[in-house]
C-alpha cells in the first residue's frame, strides 16, 4: 500500500529459527513488532493514517518521532551483519547518542572459559537496545597493556 503511494518505508528484519525435527529452517521476520519507518512531510501524515493497517504514529512529547538517517542506517547495518537479535526497552533519550557495546559475560578477573559475548547497539532516541550474541569465530583474544587482563577485538 506504500508503495502505491509512493513512500518511502523501511522495516528492518531478523533471522529467526524455524525448526522442526527433520530440518533446520532460517526465516525472517519484522525487528519492531507493530513498528514501521516511513519518509514522509508534515502534510503526508494524515494521508498516511488513513491506508489500512496504519494504526498511528510513534509519538514522543506529543509530536510525531523523527528518526535521523544515521540511526536507521545502524540498524540496517546491524541487521546485515548480525542474526538472531533480540529487541530491549528502554528509556527514551533524545538527546543520547547511538552506543555500540560490547558485553561478556564471564566474570572479570576469573578464569574459564568464555561462554558467551553480546553486542548490543543503544538506541536512546527511539527507545530500544538491538542484541545479538557474536559467534566464536568472530572474537579475538588480545592482551591489553595490564598483563593479567584481556578483551575481546
Amino acid at each position: 500500500m506504500l508503495q502505491k503511494k509512493r513512500i518511502e518505508y523501511y522495516c528492518p528484519q531478523t533471522k529467526f529459527d524455524s525448526s522442526n525435527q527433520f530440518n533446520k529452517l532460517a526465516r525472517t521476520r519484522p525487528l519492531f513488532d507493530r513498528l514501521l519507518f516511513v519518509q514522509i512531510t508534515k502534510q503526508q501524515q494524515a494521508m498516511v493514517k488513513l491506508i489500512d493497517g496504519v494504526m498511528n504514529f510513534l509519538y514522543w512529547l506529543g509530536e510525531p518521532v523523527t528518526v535521523k538517517n544515521e540511526t536507521l542506517t545502524i540498524v540496517h547495518r546491524f541487521c546485515t551483519e548480525n542474526d538472531l537479535i533480540s529487541v530491549e526497552k528502554i528509556a527514551v533519550d533524545s538527546y543520547t547518542e547511538v552506543q555500540n557495546l560490547v558485553e561478556e559475560t564471564s566474570m572479570v578477573n576469573e578464569k574459564g572459559q568464555v561462554l558467551k559475548v553480546y553486542s548490543k547497539i543503544l538506541l536512546p532516541s527511539i527507545g530500544f537496545v538491538l542484541v545479538t550474541e557474536l559467534r566464536q569465530p568472530e572474537m579475538e583474544l588480545m592482551q591489553v597493556s595490564d598483563a593479567n587482563s584481556y578483551a575481546f577485538q
